[in-house]
């Protein structure tokens, strides 16, 4: 999962909004200074805005909220509140936000009186962050309080930046408790920017970089990486990625006679997706991934182009996940 990020110092609060029907479940928020709770659906915008940008299509934000909704009470089970730590979700903080919002602000009105005062003068911070904060406000209202649900359970929607041309199954990799995720063809996944992810290993610095994050291959009971003239050769001969999902994610890697998940795989080595190839090059090797993260659940990628296409919020976590949307 993704690791839990504090951006910026907690010390600006929401906007208040009357029209926002409040949980009653509470998000804890910590930082060197001072702990706050805030009800979750005040921090819904936080992750929101860590995820993707104000501008993105209402109905992908609209949809990633009801994720971002169910994810958290999927996590807090039976509590009423939960540290924002355990959610292992990147967030920006209301102090940061306000921060950001001002300084494009600026940027943005760099020839008009208004931006040459916020810049010369440092005020008028507040103009970008009602705006945005309301706008988002506005936002969650279309879909306070629906979750996702499959057979009466609150689900845990996976989700991830882009596919590799298709999602996966959540039943052939993680077990029938996760069959509500769907495997869906994402065809414009494959024409971002980012799609491709290139990474350069020398033989040696392979095997230093495994051992690093607590990965030690062995061949016939004999650590493999102790030599370090293993040839490039030698190497592709001892790696494995054969085994694979119905979406073409490896699932497990094989090095040598050890045995490593898939995700771990990517995770130890920087990579930044599972479906992958390797190959020789120069002095050691090369590994090229397809699509940006997990691959389960709503690619946010091809949920911003179903948005484009006219789908509404419903419709697309419907392509996504095999579950109800319903009221907690």
């Amino acid at each position: 999962m993704i690791l839990t990020m504090l951006l910026g110092r907690i010390n600006s609060k929401p906007e208040n909004d009357n029209n926002i029907v409040l949980s009653g479940k509470y998000v804890i928020l910590s930082d060197d200074t001072v702990t706050k709770k805030i009800d979750v659906e005040y921090f819904i915008p936080c992750v929101l805005m860590a995820q993707l940008p104000i501008d993105s299509p209402q109905e992908l934000l609209k949809a990633q909220a009801v994720v971002i909704r169910t994810y958290i009470i999927n996590k807090m089970g039976k509590k009423d509140s939960i540290n924002a730590k355990e959610l292992s979700l990147p967030y920006i903080s209301y102090g940061k936000l306000r921060e950001m919002w001002f300084a494009k602000y600026k940027k943005n009105n760099l020839r008009n009186i208004r931006g040459i005062l916020c810049n010369i003068s440092g005020m008028g911070k507040s103009i970008p962050y009602r705006e945005n904060t309301q706008y988002l406000y506005g936002i969650i209202k279309k879909t306070n309080g629906m979750v996702l649900k499959s057979n009466g359970e609150i689900i845990l929607p996976l989700f991830h930046q882009t596919s590799n041309g298709q999602t996966r199954s959540g039943s052939e990799v993680l077990g029938k408790k996760y069959e509500y995720l769907k495997r869906e063809k994402c065809g414009n996944d494959i024409q971002q920017e980012n799609y491709i992810g290139i990474k350069y290993f020398e033989t040696g610095e392979f095997g230093n970089v495994l051992k690093e994050q607590g990965i030690i291959a062995y061949k016939d009971k004999k650590e493999i990486f102790v030599d370090k003239n293993v040839s490039t050769k030698e190497l592709l001969g001892l790696i494995d990625i054969s085994n694979r999902d119905k979406s073409g994610y490896v699932k497990i890697v094989k090095i040598g006679d050890t045995v490593v998940e898939g995700g771990v795989f990517a995770k130890a080595l920087g990579l930044q997706s599972t479906d992958m190839t390797i190959e020789e090059y120069e002095k050691g090797i090369r590994i090229t991934t397809k699509g940006v993260g997990h691959g389960f659940g709503m690619s946010l990628t091809y949920g911003a182009g179903l948005a484009g296409e006219g789908k509404t919020w419903k419709e697309i976590l419907e392509r996504f996940y095999d579950a109800s949307i319903v009221e907690n």
